[in-house]
């Protein structure tokens, strides 16, 4: 299979992995032969890149480090915790934490943890998925750090519960499809400071998950929110959430903008270590996301191209790539697998659809 955008979609290509709406809902199925028609259908949901059945690249499967039950189940919980502090009524934390050590466990069980492109879903509820995709990019930088069982646990839940503030800020501010308005933008603001109330107020976790809640927008360099911290006086997991949460927003579809590729959103955290974002633990983070996610079309440095085929957690700029086109743009009648880990002289330095 391979991952392409859905404007390059052309009649009677054949879905490769089924398209989900926000709610879990089936959009288009696996196997599904692809119409022009489809095309509207994708992009009136939101979504913008699919993938599809390649006679080059058929042998290309996603290994996905989490199962997708399990994601499933944390989304449907992080729904009814929503809904649970919309109300002002209670969460349920001992559910929470079930999802946090199943993700957990799940994590472990991966020999070569590093994160492929996650489910293709619809971009309504973004928050609802964004925030089981923060706490998923959180514990596994806190596995590269070596957290503890219990450290891990309070990271997670607070990564997880990270925006649930914004259950409580009005939704025509939340789901507006173009730019905020100053006054908008500092209501927006605010759910860092109602989400950390309304936790607090329930007594279910300790500080340190609070402070998740609370600080997750403060900035190294002091230039943050609500408090204007900086360098250590935030809390590590603080750290840790804050850059996943930005990895996240960057590389996921949104109702007023696309998602840009994970190379540029690590090239973004990478360039704003040191200021926004704390070095050390940005490494960390960094060396757990396929920049070339399996499946992506690249171009190497001698002009030849091919799919990503493997990634390697330590080398996350040398993928293992199948070539299909050789250095004139033609097709190989053998396509070959070029390991560049074994080739220095090559490099990726763009991608293609």
């Amino acid at each position: 299979m391979r991952l392409l955008m859905v404007d390059k979609i052309k009649e009677d290509m054949v879905c490769a992995k089924t398209v989900f709406t926000s709610n879990g809902t089936i959009l288009i199925s696996e196997g599904t032969k692809l119409k022009n028609k489809y095309t509207d259908k994708l992009l009136n949901h939101g979504v913008y890149m699919i993938y599809v059945e390649n006679e080059l690249a058929k042998e290309i499967e996603i290994d996905h480090i989490i199962k997708e039950e399990i994601i499933q189940s944390a989304n449907e919980i992080i729904k009814d915790t929503i809904d649970n502090i919309s109300y002002y009524q209670d969460i349920d934390i001992i559910k929470i934490k079930d999802t946090i050590n199943n993700i957990i466990s799940q994590l472990f069980t991966n020999d070569n943890l590093i994160l492929q492109v996650m489910e293709i879903r619809a971009v309504n509820d973004y928050i609802l998925k964004h925030c089981v995709k923060v706490a998923v990019l959180s514990l596994m930088t806190g596995i590269a750090l070596g957290y503890n069982k219990q450290q891990l646990m309070d990271l997670g839940t607070g990564a997880i519960l990270h925006d649930i503030g914004k259950a409580l800020i009005p939704s025509e501010v939340i789901n507006k499809p173009s730019q905020l308005t100053i006054h908008e933008y500092e209501i927006v603001k605010e759910h860092t400071n109602l989400g950390y109330v309304a936790l607090k107020s329930q007594g279910c976790v300790n500080e340190e998950v609070c402070n998740i809640i609370l600080h997750h927008h403060e900035r190294v360099d002091g230039k943050g929110y609500p408090n204007g911290l900086k360098g250590n006086e935030i809390h590590e997991y603080v750290r840790i959430v804050s850059i996943a949460d930005v990895y996240d927003a960057l590389t996921s579809d949104r109702i007023y903008r696309k998602r840009i590729d994970s190379s540029m959103a690590i090239e973004y955290i990478v360039s704003m270590s040191g200021t926004q974002f704390d070095q050390t633990l940005a490494k960390a983070f960094i060396q757990n996301i396929a920049l070339y996610p399996i499946g992506k079309g690249v171009i190497l440095n001698t002009k030849e191209k091919g799919f990503v085929i493997k990634n390697f957690k330590n080398f996350p700029t040398r993928p293992i790539v199948k070539i299909i086109y050789d250095e004139n743009g033609q097709k190989l009648r053998k396509p070959y697998e070029l390991n560049l880990i074994d080739y220095n002289t090559k490099s990726v330095i763009g991608t293609f659809s």
